[in-house]
């Protein structure tokens, strides 16, 4: 095809692709990787290649025409008879469960295993915000479910469970879980053009007892498959328990699993707490890294200094859980013209864990040669290191401060 004004390109349709060249593809398991129980198995990492005429070779192949894909597996297990049915945890806010350590704090990822797709970063990371727990039923069946929708069928009882949290070390009971998430199902048989259907999960009261019930079947899926979201945010930093026990129908009534329940340590971080001022100058505890920067010569925060002269100043950053900074010039433009932003150079490391655990401090330099007189603003930025909610980042904070660049 070839349109004026642009590159020709030709493209091929799969299905007159000559069978003497196929399109290739593999999927192979990382090599060296521990073994485990069938039972305890909670995600296998996978790579998927493909590639367009040359076939794979191995696992660290790498085409010239096609692409490669990280992905992981949770694999059912079916070979456990129906009274051995066991409730496995998976991840938690996108952590799978074996790159958790024993203080609950996430890993980027535990030696031997490899990083899974879609999985958070962990760097010794802690957790916040609303912590989302997902996991599964070993023995599953579609039979409970209506095929259309989704919804569990009249006087069928899939499996149920309860999900508790405790703080590691406090005398207070375990305390359950009972607010409602939403869980995404995708039925057997959905009518287009939607193959999913949104759930509100609620407590469901059975026998005096309370209790979620389970949507996945083998061909019903759920994903993710989110058992619990624990509203953690403002809890006390430290480390909980997060434990889930499974249920099945028996004799009229919902009866424990003969099987263990599941518990994963967590360690919750809500952002360091510290006094800042608000805008009337009021105090009040903020919950993120505490960030200070000052110009120190040739004038101080907010003077003036002429265009050649090098800027010096300090800068600090405290934090329980300490992750990075960045010191930069924010870009202005004059008639519509950006400016140039020199770098500003900070004396020290940026990273955790080279520039320290609980933070660190240092002082930075900016060169204004070549720069057009003007108001200008320096910034820090930091933020910590704990994984908060189902997202990848941690707390955030920044400081300013400015100088009035002139002529020489």
């Amino acid at each position: 095809m070839a349109v004026s004004g642009s590159a020709q390109v030709s493209v091929h349709d799969l299905a007159a692709v000559s069978p003497g060249n196929p399109v290739r593809y593999a999927i192979f398991r990382g090599a060296n990787l521990p073994e485990f129980l069938c039972g305890d198995i909670t995600g296998l990492p996978l790579r998927a290649i493909l590639s367009w005429q040359t076939p794979p070779t191995g696992p660290d192949f790498i085409p010239i025409w096609g692409n490669v894909v990280n992905t992981h597996v949770q694999p059912i297990i079916t070979n456990v008879p129906p009274g051995d049915q066991q409730v496995r945890l998976m991840r938690i806010n996108r952590v799978t469960v074996t790159n958790i350590d024993g203080a609950g704090l996430a890993q980027y990822p535990i030696a031997p295993l490899l990083p899974i797709a879609g999985d958070c970063d962990g760097n010794s990371s802690p957790f916040g915000g609303n912590i989302y727990i997902e996991g599964d039923f070993t023995v599953k069946s579609d039979s409970y479910f209506n095929s259309a929708n989704g919804e569990i069928l009249p006087g069928q009882h899939p499996p149920a469970y309860q999900v508790f949290v405790h703080k590691v070390g406090s005398p207070a009971a375990a305390t359950q879980l009972t607010n409602s998430f939403n869980i995404a199902v995708f039925p057997v048989n959905p009518p287009p053009p939607n193959p999913a259907v949104t759930f509100t999960q609620t407590i469901q009261v059975i026998g005096g007892e309370q209790y979620y019930l389970y949507h996945e079947g083998v061909v019903q899926a759920v994903n993710p498959r989110t058992l619990g979201v624990w509203e953690a945010s403002g809890l006390a930093e430290g480390a909980y328990d997060i434990e889930v026990r499974g249920f099945v129908w028996s004799a009229g009534a919902y009866v424990p699993m003969a099987t263990p329940s599941q518990t994963q340590r967590v360690y919750v971080f809500n952002g360091y707490p510290h006094t800042e001022l608000d805008t009337a100058g009021n105090p009040f505890t903020a919950y993120h890294p505490q960030v200070e920067l000052h110009i120190t010569s040739p004038s101080g925060d907010c003077g003036d200094v002429k265009v050649g002269d090098v800027i010096h100043g300090t800068y600090s950053v405290t934090d329980h859980f300490f992750g990075t900074l960045g010191i930069g010039l924010v870009q202005i433009t004059i008639g519509s013209v950006p400016q140039p932003t020199p770098p500003v150079v900070p004396s020290g490391p940026t990273l955790y864990p080279a520039a320290g655990t609980f933070g660190t401090s240092g002082t930075w330099t900016l060169d204004t040669t070549g720069m057009t007189p003007c108001g200008y603003t320096v910034v820090l930025s930091s933020w910590d290191r704990a994984l908060v909610s189902d997202e990848c980042w941690g707390h955030y904070n920044q400081i300013g401060v400015g100088f009035c660049l002139r002529k020489p």
